[in-house]
């Protein structure tokens, strides 16, 4: 147990103290480097761990080895393409600021009071519901979770691709291509996200039916879809919280949504202990709250760290939520002719819909000028070729 100690907390020094290094990825905009290492670092680990446990005696701290071993490659990794891609920056102990590492432990301290507010609005549903309704309905509700958080996941990650971006139209002051790149990830996640919210929401019947045929796949559809719903402008507004961050401007809403965390908490176990809601009530006062947050302060508050009026991303984020419509009508199309009875069936609904969909998004999400910006994005990252460019264009 000691040994596992002493790894787990030398790999968290480890990272503390070259975590910086990751920044060039930042800078360079460059992220899929980072992906690729990090995929590198979980088939080491995979590698190493299975040896392990196969050649040698069987220890808990081998985890935290091959942990230890991972981070040891990510560290080097990061610090070689910090040489490779920013020569220019260089560790000089003159340039020491006192004041750059006060604003870093106040962005910090802020980013941590989101951390709290963020476990008290979604992390500690379960355990309410576990403790006030029992444990049958917290299962079932755990089920019901299970896509949105993946979703969700889903979402951060394609955020990722925008946040350098905008990091660099800032550094650059170039407002208004900032503004218009902000702009355009809320309506390029809506497009995106939107295609998974819309097809679970018509097909979340048939999806329970084929992974918990044991359960009640009417009850859990009613309740993954309050579930969604809030999702579909959350995932939109992703992008929007990252201006807090760009901006440095992080202390207003972390305090605010502490507040709607702690009245989160409030108003679920008032309704828990004093109503027969029970499964209900988490899922309703979630959506309510969230749908309360997201459409008023967020892009308000958003628009001000800016200094742009108060309603300048709302047309982003109706044209972005409004993707949903066509993914619904479509997935309700070919449902009527089509009812999925295993999951090779299902699997082929979810691409048929979602490719559909997908060109309708294009056109609901877009204003003329931006098509073919996303497409070219898109064709990008799944390396497939741009329409109207040569095959080997750059």
């Amino acid at each position: 147990m000691q040994i596992t100690f002493a790894l787990s907390f030398a790999s968290m020094v480890m990272m503390l103290i070259f975590n910086v290094f990751s920044v060039v990825y930042y800078v360079r905009n460059r992220l899929d480097l980072s992906s690729k290492r990090n995929v590198e670092g979980n088939i080491i680990r995979a590698v190493v761990l299975v040896a392990l446990f196969v050649f040698l005696q069987p220890h808990i701290f081998y985890v935290t080895a091959t942990m230890f071993i991972v981070n040891i490659y990510l560290c080097a990794t990061n610090i070689h393409y910090t040489r490779k891609m920013t020569p220019e920056l260089n560790i000089n102990p003159k340039a020491f600021s006192q004041k750059a590492v006060k604003t870093l432990l106040s962005s910090g301290v802020w980013n941590s009071v989101n951390q709290l507010s963020t476990t008290l609005m979604t992390t500690l549903d379960l355990l309410l519901m576990n403790m006030f309704v029992g444990a049958g309905p917290s299962g079932q509700y755990s089920l019901v979770k299970t896509l949105p958080n993946m979703v969700q996941q889903i979402a951060s990650v394609m955020v990722g691709v925008f946040v350098p971006m905008l990091l660099i139209d800032y550094a650059k002051n170039k407002k208004q291509q900032l503004v218009d790149d902000v702009r355009f990830s809320v309506q390029f996640l809506g497009a995106i996200i939107t295609i998974p919210l819309g097809f679970l929401m018509v097909f979340g019947v048939d999806f329970f039916h084929i992974w918990v045929p044991t359960q009640d796949a009417q009850l859990l559809q009613e309740l993954s879809i309050l579930t969604l719903i809030p999702l579909i402008v959350t995932t939109s507004l992703n992008t929007l919280y990252n201006v807090y961050t760009v901006t440095n401007k992080l202390k207003t809403p972390a305090l605010v949504w502490l507040a709607l965390g702690i009245l989160n908490v409030v108003v679920v176990v008032a309704l828990l202990k004093f109503t027969d809601l029970g499964i209900w009530v988490i899922p309703i006062v979630s959506l309510i709250m969230g749908l309360a947050r997201n459409l008023t302060f967020t892009p308000v508050y958003a628009a001000h760290c800016l200094g742009l009026r108060w309603h300048t991303f709302y047309a982003a984020i109706f044209r972005g939520c409004l993707c949903v419509c066509s993914v619904i009508a479509v997935s309700l199309v070919y449902r009527s002719f089509f009812i999925p009875q295993n999951w090779p069936q299902l699997i082929i609904a979810a691409i048929v819909c979602g490719g559909v969909a997908l060109v309708g998004n294009v056109f609901i999400a877009f204003e003329k000028n931006k098509r073919a910006r996303f497409i070219t994005l898109l064709a990008s990252k799944f390396h497939l070729p741009v329409p109207g460019q040569p095959k080997h264009a750059k």
